[in-house]
């Protein structure tokens, strides 16, 4: 019984942990821009670890960091993945200062 205490509070900080960095990257995205925004956007998808795609836009001028920071609100941290451009093939995920 006391192992499975100790076991549930570490799992549980571990979450804490998890929901705090998740809220830290959320907070450093700006919003999505609306369908009938004005100016330049991109639309990017994004395949995950499990097979799953995301889809979101971005603003022309929002730079690299905030589309990782995006990815970092939504579960997965810098350490757990690369960015890659399609053509030429490069990963461009080691070439930003966060």
């Amino acid at each position: 019984m006391w192992m499975w205490e100790i076991y549930q509070c570490t799992t549980l900080s571990l979450f804490c942990g998890l929901q705090a960095a998740k809220q830290r990257y959320a907070n450093a995205v700006p919003a999505e821009p609306p369908p009938d925004y004005a100016g330049l956007t991109a639309t990017l998808r994004f395949r995950c670890p499990g097979g799953e795609t995301m889809q979101r836009r971005f603003r022309a001028e929002e730079t690299l960091g905030i589309l990782l920071n995006f990815l970092g609100s939504q579960g997965y941290p810098s350490s757990d993945y690369k960015v890659l451009t399609s053509y030429p093939r490069r990963d461009v995920s080691q070439h930003v200062l966060m």
